[in-house]
């Protein structure tokens, strides 16, 4: 908030928030010593006799951000890891990022195939493990992809920070959905084997076991993407960014 009596300049401070390829909070910071600059080169442009307009103009004459100093602040403001990113060809560059936002899904499947051997996982589910594989690897990826730029490289742009949020949201949904789908076909066929006799109830409680396999995995899909994406969102949201809808 500007202070009382100070000129209107929150059109150029707008304008700089957009363009500053700083992260926040120094963004943040930056535009406050701006405003405060501003404030004081107007009030001593005043102080000479000038009208409110030649003061704004004055005033904005003596900023002195231009594209060259605007490049050099973010140029000290830019993370190591945007520093590495850079220096790589485009190729290599989206290959890497591609990788770092594909880390918690390579943790997740390698506590599974240490913790519970992953084709015996794959096959007590059977076919309806693969959409939920499948959804819930792009909806982590995503999410993941969005807390990398975020909070490691720390591309707080505009387009970065414009965000699809349905399309996140409509994965996790069909993550889930299409594990309740699989756990309740896999229940109904084991219920419709029971009550024709094809097999006893010891059988039947393990059909059931095996069927919830893939709710569960569906679950823990479904709250890895959300935990990963809330937060980066609250931490990034804490900083001073604004993540908006992408129009």
């Amino acid at each position: 908030m500007r202070p009382a009596g100070s000129p209107p300049f929150d059109d150029v401070l707008r304008r700089l928030e957009a363009e500053l390829d700083v992260p926040y909070p120094q963004r943040r910071e930056l535009l406050d010593e701006i405003a405060a600059d501003l404030a004081a080169a107007f009030a001593a442009a005043r102080d000479r006799g000038l009208g409110e307009a030649p003061a704004r103009a004055a005033a904005l004459a003596a900023l002195g951000l231009d594209d060259a100093a605007r490049a050099a602040l973010a140029d000290v403001h830019r993370a190591p890891v945007a520093r590495l990113l850079a220096a790589l060809p485009p190729r290599v560059r989206a290959v890497a990022e591609a990788t770092a936002s594909a880390i918690p899904l390579f943790v997740l499947t390698l506590y599974l195939l240490l913790e519970v051997p992953m084709m015996d996982l794959i096959r007590e589910g059977g076919w309806g493990m693969y959409p939920v594989l499948v959804f819930g690897g792009l909806a982590v990826i995503g999410a993941a992809r969005r807390a990398f730029r975020w909070l490691i490289v720390r591309d707080h742009s505009v387009d970065s920070l414009a965000v699809d949020g349905a399309v996140g949201l409509q994965l996790v949904l069909l993550t889930f959905f299409a594990g309740v789908l699989g756990t309740g076909t896999g229940c109904y066929k084991v219920l419709a084997l029971w009550s024709e006799g094809q097999i006893d109830g010891a059988v039947a409680i393990i059909g059931f076991k095996e069927s919830l396999t893939v709710v569960l995995l569906a679950g823990v899909l479904s709250v890895l993407a959300l935990l990963i994406d809330t937060t980066a969102r609250a931490v990034v949201h804490r900083a001073g960014a604004r993540v908006t809808p992408r129009p």
